[in-house]
């Protein structure tokens, strides 16, 4: 409901006015307000928060992926359980301790650091071809 009443709105509001005065979020709320550059800041920083948050999860989505052809994958048992592939999923690919109802971060994996890298590569290259 939020994203009807509040997100599109603000989205729509904000491209009309980089229209308009054909600058960044910082200079547009600074040239309607000396003050409200802080909130074209704020929006910016509010991107990179997104941006690390679901580059993230799109390397555990492609970590699934490429790994889900291989032999440890528990699919490719006869007698496989929602709750081996979701052990799976936590243990292996986030690293993520799964004991029944306790969950805890117990160490860093560097398959997904790699496979970070490819994330922002793919998304740099999506970028820089978006903008031709």
């Amino acid at each position: 409901m939020a994203l009807f009443l509040i997100g599109i709105p603000v989205l729509f509001l904000e491209i009309s006015l980089g229209q308009y005065y054909q600058r960044g979020d910082v200079s547009v709320f600074g040239g309607i307000h000396k003050r409200m550059r802080g909130v074209g800041l704020l929006s910016i920083i509010c991107g990179y928060l997104l941006f690390s948050y679901y580059s993230m999860i799109i390397t555990w989505v492609l970590r699934a992926l490429f790994e889900s052809g291989t032999s440890s994958a528990p699919w490719g048992h006869e007698q496989i359980t929602s709750d081996a592939s979701y052990a799976y999923f936590l243990n292996e690919i986030t690293g993520i301790k799964y004991m029944g109802d306790d969950t805890m971060p117990t160490r860093l994996i560097w398959q997904n650091a790699l496979y970070s890298i490819l994330t922002f590569a793919i998304i740099y290259l999506c970028s820089a071809v978006g903008k031709l």
